[in-house]
């Protein structure tokens, strides 16, 4: 259980996220609900040929997870934080446009 969800549970069941029915209406929207497509696209499988990496090899060099790696490579992904983004283009020797592109059409 999260520190968040702990603080709640405390508090009688209800924080600045309101009721615990809220709260759980909530977490089982993000455990099993299907997102809607992102049209950016990630370009990693095209860069990791291109310098002959392994995705296990960058994951080591950026101190990221394998899976998180693969499911950026997949475009299974909603975000990516700044400092993670900066790692892959320091160890890729590459731009973020390189990285990731927007696609119009789906």
């Amino acid at each position: 259980m999260s520190r968040v969800a702990d603080a709640k549970g405390a508090a009688g069941g209800k924080g600045a996220g309101g009721s615990k029915e809220a709260g759980r209406r909530k977490a089982s929207r993000a455990k099993g609900a299907q997102l809607e497509p992102t049209r950016i696209r990630s370009d990693l499988t095209r860069l990791l040929e291109e310098r002959q990496m392994t995705l296990t090899r960058l994951s080591e060099e950026v101190g990221v997870s394998v899976t998180n790696l693969s499911l950026l490579k997949n475009n299974h992904v909603r975000a990516i934080r700044y400092s993670t983004l900066e790692a892959i283009c320091e160890a890729l020797d590459c731009q973020p446009g390189d990285l990731l592109r927007f696609e119009a059409d789906l």
